[in-house]
């Protein structure tokens, strides 16, 4: 029988950006999905896609937006702001502000 700990870490794991949060690998992310705002700290994220919008959810203020296919750009992610992402390759890394 697999252990509630176990199932827990390997769900996580799985998730769909999971590998490209930590910064492990770039990942396609075929449908919608919100990367958590981190509050503390500014990360970047490399990517290319259908859509990827940054945008801090309380204020609504959108920091950028990115939607080449072919071409990849690598920007900054403000403190609190989240990385919305539709039919894109994407991969985060801390920032170096």
């Amino acid at each position: 029988m697999w252990s509630a700990g176990f199932l827990k870490l390997t769900i996580r794991y799985l998730q769909p950006g999971a590998k490209a949060l930590k910064g492990e690998e770039e990942e396609f992310i075929q449908s919608h999905h919100l990367f958590p705002a981190d509050a503390n700290n500014a990360r970047t994220v490399t990517c290319r896609g259908t859509l990827i919008h940054v945008y801090h959810p309380d204020t609504n203020t959108t920091a950028w937006e990115w939607d080449d296919t072919r071409n990849n750009t690598t920007e900054t992610v403000p403190p609190g702001y989240v990385v919305q992402v539709v039919a894109a390759w994407i991969k985060f890394g801390a920032s170096s502000a």
